[in-house]
């Protein structure tokens, strides 16, 4: 368990340390033309360029003083600009030293003197002293966590530089703004902000061949570069990592050909983060965990191979890729800051793939460095990620050659984690720099966390939570909280865990946006950091030995399900766009139940909320031992015989009746007492890729279908209650029949889409080349549509960038299907009701796909949305649909009860018996 906190440090120190870097565009000389028109004494002038050679080889404390003493001279001689410019490069060292509070100061002293003058608006000179010292104050308030004020610093540092005429500086701003906006987690409107300072089509949405055409066409200059790589981490982030690749690709060209070796070292840098974020995310997709991938490699390194090596072994290339970047940047770089934040890089890397050998040669080189660094947060920093990459050794038992002794095998990393990390919280407190404080107090408390030290462990967690509090810096205190919720319950200490805990999901709720910013490196991590909060709160709150567990408890533990449920979707689309409503529409239904599985440890639990807002729970017995893997494997059993129509029943009942034993028998009797119509599921992990129409009652030998009708739900606080007042009346269908961009042909969409427009009296229809993007977009600008029928190829899938419907022209993806949608609601009345993807699928292997099904329904903002969650037969599928919206014209008729019926139809037809054919389709939103 202890690990993934780890994972989560490491990956977080590893973007801060980019950012930190990528921040500092402010020039630390003045411009050439303050360099002509400036004067002054000969010895102030020695101390102003001793003070920059000094900054410049990270000399901090020895600038700072040069710096100072310059100012003050020039303060004597009465030249007032150039003592603003000494104060701004006096702020300038002193951010870099840590020193924030002595950093404002200076830089305020040195604005006072810029912007007091009679002739405000002055001197082209004066006016570039006012931007560069606005430059060091936005990069000082975005260190400071300052993400708004820093952006309205440089909106001014823009108005300037188009007021000088300056090109240069103009463009520098900009990609500060974008900094700024990526940093508050509004990572789409800083690529805009890029894209348009660059003159590109959104990278996103744009093929890499025509990227790759459209930036050998743009101005060679070091701006361009620049702006291409903050661009280019932007969209790793974002995790468009394909074109992140290319744009730092033709920075790192760009650099060398204009031999502009800092740029390029910084291209190189992040180049490797890209490479990283692109092994790791393919691991994702591949349902392949990190431990699997370093096994599988060594394994064939002895000539074994196995199902998934040749994934392992690509990954492994793709790390070491990474990780040759990193050392080029290691060796290559004259600034000793970023050649020790690349060989911290490797050393994490080399953990993470178990290079031992490698890991032992390059750690006394780093500990050496790190320990002549001068005081600065940079070098605190340095030693919580060293700490933090020899906590994650000792927890992995990474074996070296020659451990510490001088005896080969396993040394004691912890010590030295523990020394690196009382250092660093000296020093940090030294220099009243908090955050990085709370960070060594927290990896502290974990040391002992995991040495089982309690009490010190849960001394040292306090302490970091207290810092972590008392500057409302909630991106970090989640995860003290976490730490002293598991420190507590460790102790016997459940209600005081549970209180932790409960904070640390009440604070995860008010830091969606940095969910939102985190990496592919990050959210690969999401199953091993955000989701452990909720359910092991969920597990307290649902004690095994509490048979009854109280009516608080009970809503408590919805709630939490609820919350990962919304949490899981802001990761998903990596941008906090979903408003959750107090208002629980299952309130609305008195014939509808609300069922939340929920799979712990060696238990499946679930949760009924019925009408009355009453609470139900059970749980599978104790002496069962329900585990995780148990539950998959009957899942993965049942929807392997689902997904071709000639496996036998004796294949999948078996399974279709455990899970109708473990999540409905027990409430069945409820449920008939209260004449329920509709079973509402919010299902959790691997359940959310089963149709729960398939569920079998073995001793009625019904479906589940044949007595309920069913509908799916991310969470109950996404839907609106209204009810559809009217029969359908107006609808756009589209389709493709032929065979198109790699994918089969559908030869009874024809049928389908003429049966559906039998039964809607005004519809519009768009198939084969008819149907493509710009037709869409027209026809969505100028009429509304109840109801959106796509009959059309499209995958489903845990991966935002693998998540898509096909057209005649490529793929639409979440985003643009949204923006096409949203577009034909402004200015209508009528909301869209329903949005229908047959002939869908979710990814093959991917036990998260489903929740590229809930984006979709989500997204696009249809009430409800009609899904399929396999490739269905084309035959049946036209047949059920006609039948569908036969059902829908009926009044009085829920959309849940429609497609139930249209599902029954199906299933008593001789020849689509088989729940190949009537269980893929599923409702999900509002079921009414």
């Amino acid at each position: 368990m202890h690990q993934r906190v780890i994972t989560l440090m490491l990956l977080f120190l590893f973007t801060l340390t980019v950012t930190v870097q990528g921040a500092a565009i402010a020039k630390t000389p003045p411009l050439q033309s303050e360099q002509r028109a400036l004067s002054g004494s000969t010895e102030a002038q020695a101390l102003e360029q001793q003070g920059r050679l000094l900054y410049g080889s990270g000399q901090f404390i020895e600038a700072a003083a040069a710096f100072n003493q310059a100012a003050q001279a020039y303060q004597t001689q009465g030249n007032t600009l150039r003592q603003a410019l000494s104060l701004s490069n006096l702020a300038l060292s002193y951010q870099q030293l840590g020193k924030l509070d002595e950093s404002s100061q200076a830089i305020a002293q040195s604005l006072l003197l810029l912007q007091g003058k009679p002739d405000a608006r002055g001197s082209s000179d004066q006016l570039s002293a006012l931007a560069q010292a606005l430059d060091i104050q936005g990069n000082l308030q975005l260190s400071q966590g300052q993400e708004a004020q820093a952006l309205a610093t440089w909106e001014r540092v823009t108005a300037i530089a188009k007021q000088l005429g300056n090109q240069e500086r103009l463009v520098e701003s900009q990609i500060n703004q974008a900094q700024a906006l990526q940093a508050m987690g509004l990572y789409r409107r800083a690529i805009a902000t890029l894209s348009t300072v660059l003159g590109l089509e959104p990278p996103a949405t744009t093929t890499l061949e025509a990227l790759k055409a459209k930036l050998i066409t743009l101005p060679h200059v070091s701006t361009t570069a620049i702006a291409l790589q903050s661009l280019g981490e932007a969209l790793r982030v974002t995790g468009n990592l394909e074109q992140s690749q290319v744009l730092l690709e033709h920075s790192l060209r760009l650099a060398e050909q204009l031999q502009l070796p800092a740029i390029a070292t910084t291209a190189q840098f992040k180049l490797g983060n890209t490479l990283r974020a692109q092994a790791l995310a393919d691991l994702s997709r591949n349902n392949m965990t990190l431990t699997t991938a370093v096994e599988l490699v060594k394994e064939s390194k002895v000539g074994r191979r196995f199902q998934g090596t040749d994934m392992a072994l690509n990954f492994y290339q793709r790390m070491n890729e990474a990780l040759s970047r990193y050392q080029q940047v290691a060796s290559t770089t004259n600034a000793t800051n970023t050649r020790i934040q690349a060989q911290l890089n490797q050393l994490s890397l080399l953990v993470e793939t178990q290079q031992a050998a490698a890991f032992e040669s390059l750690l006394p080189t780093v500990q050496q460095q790190i320990n002549r660094l001068p005081l600065s947060r940079m070098a605190i920093e340095a030693r919580v990620n060293l700490a933090q990459s020899l906590q994650k050794a000792a927890h992995s038992e990474l074996k070296l050659q020659n451990s510490a002794n001088g005896n080969s095998g396993q040394p004691n990393f912890r010590p030295l984690a523990a020394q690196l990390l009382a250092t660093a919280a000296q020093q940090a407190k030294a220099l009243k720099h908090q955050r990085t404080e709370s960070y060594a107090l927290g990896n502290l408390g974990q040391l002992y966390e995991q040495a089982g030290q309690w009490n010190d462990a849960q001394t040292m967690t306090q302490r970091a939570l207290f810092l972590a509090q008392s500057m409302q810096a909630a991106d970090i205190t989640y995860l003290w909280q976490w730490q002293l919720g598991r420190v507590l319950k460790a102790q016997g200490q459940s209600q005081a865990a549970i209180v932790a805990y409960q904070e640390a999901v009440n604070t995860l709720k008010t830091v969606r946006k940095e969910l939102v910013t985190t990496t592919p490196e990050e959210q690969f991590s999401f199953r091993d950091t955000i989701e452990p909060i909720h359910r092991e709160l969920v597990t307290l709150l649902l004690d095994r030995e509490s048979t009854a567990p109280n009516p608080e408890n009970l809503k408590a533990a919805r709630n939490v399900i609820e919350s990962l449920q919304l949490t899981e979707l802001v990761n998903f689309f990596r941008e906090d766009c979903l408003t959750a409503k107090p208002e629980q529409i299952d309130q609305a239904d008195p014939v509808s139940a609300v069922f939340y599985p929920i799979i712990l440890p060696n238990r499946l639990a679930v949760i009924v909320s019925l009408p009355g807002r009453s609470l139900l729970y059970y749980a599978t017995p104790a002496k069962e031992q329900i585990t995780n893997e148990r539950i998959e494997a009957i899942v993965n059993q049942l929807q392997g015989s689902l997904k071709q129509d000639n496996i036998p029943k004796s294949e999948f009942l078996p399974p279709a009746q455990q899970l109708y034993e473990w999540l409905i028998r027990p409430v069945k009797a409820e449920l008939e007492k209260r004449h329920i119509k509709t079973l509402v599921f919010v299902l959790d992990g691997v359940l959310r890729n089963m149709p729960m129409g398939v569920l079998h009652d073995q001793t009625q030998n019904q479906y589940l279908v044949e007595q309920y009708s069913i509908a799916l739900t991310p969470g109950l606080q996404l839907l609106g209650v209204q009810r559809r007042l009217q029969q359908p009346s107006r609808a756009l269908i589209a389709g493709l029949s032929e065979a198109r961009l790699g994918f089969s042909a559908l030869p009874n969409v024809a049928t389908e889409l003429k049966q559906i427009q039998s039964q809607v009296s005004d519809s519009r229809v768009l198939l084969d080349t008819q149907f493509t993007n710009q037709s869409l977009q027209a026809d969505l600008r100028t009429t509304s549509f109840p109801i959106v029928h796509f009959a059309t190829h499209g995958k489903f899938s845990s991966q935002l960038e693998n998540t898509f419907i096909l057209t005649w022209d490529g793929q639409l993806n979440i985003d643009q299907l949204r923006s096409l949608l949203q577009r034909s609601q402004l200015g209508q009345k009528e909301p869209l009701e329903l949005l229908v993807l047959s002939a869908c699928e979710t990814a093959t292997g991917d036990n998260r796909a489903a929740l590229g099904l809930a984006g979709v329904a989500v997204r696009a903002g249809a009430r409800s949305t009609v899904a399929t969650l396999w490739q269905v037969n084309d035959a049946s599928s036209s047949t059920l649909m006609g039948q569908f919206y036969q059902e829908l014209n009926k009044p009085k008729l829920t959309k849940a009860e429609a497609l139930r019926s249209a599902q029954l139809a199906l299933l008593r037809n001789d020849q689509y018996q088989h729940p190949y054919f009537w269980a893929p389709y599923v409702l999900v939103g509002n079921w009414q």
